[in-house]
């Protein structure tokens, strides 16, 4: 089974998030890793469109067979965050700028 695990902030904005399949990963291996890039800096530890630090992590299974079969849907949702953000960013209400594409 494939599942999604994102961080949200506590405005449901989407801050990251993993696509894992439960044949080659467990679910602590993935917080494992997404709390590495926080740590190393990769991500910022704050929401880029309403600044909050106070994320929530959830889980959901996918009816995707494989990885690759959501990516699609994967892409349309960041486009949609990225859209947003923008929105507000041209509103003054985002923390941070639209990221360059």
């Amino acid at each position: 089974m494939i599942w999604l695990t994102v961080w949200t902030c506590e405005h449901d904005h989407i801050v990251c998030g993993m696509a894992w399949d439960e044949d080659f990963n467990q679910r602590e291996e993935i917080i494992e890793i997404i709390a590495d890039a926080f740590a190393q800096q990769i991500f910022n530890p704050w929401c880029g469109i309403c600044g909050s630090g106070a994320f929530t992590i959830h889980d959901e299974p996918t009816e995707a067979l494989t990885v690759d079969e959501l990516r699609p849907a994967l892409a349309a949702a960041q486009a949609n965050q990225m859209k947003l953000r923008e929105m507000l960013w041209t509103l003054g209400l985002a923390k941070e700028p639209p990221l360059e594409p």
